[in-house]
């Protein structure tokens, strides 16, 4: 990557899972080749983990799963802040 890059992301999304983010990732601390990415996976999480609409598991076009995931969510917004702050500050 050549600008700074946060992924978020349910470990159970499967809408856009979360593996080939892994795998691109791979080998690098923290999901990190030089501090222009982080990637950061939620246990536990699906797909619009930060989006109330879904507050039970909901299939999408019959294949993917939606759900809502306040501790994910909450976790999601401080990892922005976190992110956000170390990249301003430099």
């Amino acid at each position: 990557m050549t600008v700074p890059t946060l992924i978020l992301i349910g470990q159970l999304d499967t809408l856009t899972p979360a593996q080939p983010c892994q795998d691109l990732t791979q080998g690098y601390p923290n999901g990190s080749k030089d501090k222009n990415i982080r990637l950061v996976v939620f246990p536990g999480a699906y797909h619009a983990f930060d989006n109330t609409s879904f507050p039970r598991r909901t299939t999408f076009l019959g294949q993917y799963w939606l759900e809502y995931n306040a501790d994910a969510t909450k976790r999601s917004v401080a990892e922005i802040r976190e992110f956000l702050r170390d990249r301003l500050d430099q």
